[in-house]
C-alpha cells in the first residue's frame, strides 16, 4: 500500500500551462493553475458561489506534452493525482507553500463542452488504418432527432 495521499479536483484551468524542459535529469513537465469554486443553493433555492481554492498543478512525460498541446485557461478539467505541498523562496526570500496535485490523469470535463481527441500513435493503436471514424450520436440516441455529429482522427 502507498503512503501517498490521492486525491481529485474538478475545476477550471487559471492560466496556459508552462511546459519546463528538464536540463539536469531531462524530465519534462508542465505546471499550471486550476480553480475550484464550491456552488451551493441558499436559503432561498438561488445558486450562489462559495469560496475558490486554487492549486498547482504538474505533471510528466506523455502527459505533459499532451497538456502543453490541448489545455488552455479557462478550459475546465478533471486532474487526479498525489497531493503535497510545494514550497518555494521568493526573490524577497520569502517562503511559501502551495498546495499542488502532481498528476497522473488530466480530462476535460465534457458537462462543459466537447472536444475532439487526437490519439497518440502507440503500439497499442498502430495497426488503426482509417483516417477519421465518425461518431453519429444519432444512432446513439435511437434515432432521436440529435444534430451532434463529430469527427475524430486518429493515430495522427
Amino acid at each position: 500500500m502507498s503512503n501517498t495521499l490521492t486525491i481529485s479536483a474538478e475545476g477550471f484551468v487559471g492560466d496556459d500551462p508552462k511546459y519546463f524542459v528538464g536540463e539536469k535529469d531531462n524530465k519534462n513537465y508542465v505546471n499550471f493553475r486550476m480553480a475550484h469554486t464550491d456552488r451551493y443553493k441558499d436559503k432561498t433555492g438561488v445558486w450562489s458561489n462559495g469560496s475558490t481554492t486554487w492549486l498547482s498543478v504538474k505533471a510528466w512525460g506523455t502527459l505533459a506534452e499532451n497538456v502543453a498541446n490541448s489545455v488552455y485557461k479557462a478550459d475546465p478539467v478533471y486532474v487526479e493525482g498525489h497531493f503535497t505541498m510545494d514550497e518555494y523562496t521568493d526573490k524577497d526570500n520569502v517562503v511559501h507553500t502551495v498546495p499542488t496535485i502532481l498528476a497522473n490523469k488530466i480530462l476535460f470535463n465534457m458537462t462543459k463542452g466537447i472536444c475532439t481527441i487526437n490519439r497518440n500513435k502507440t503500439s497499442e493503436n498502430s495497426d488503426i488504418t482509417a483516417d477519421s471514424v465518425l461518431v453519429d450520436s444519432i444512432s446513439q440516441n435511437k434515432g432521436k432527432n440529435n444534430p451532434v455529429k463529430q469527427k475524430a482522427k486518429l493515430g495522427k
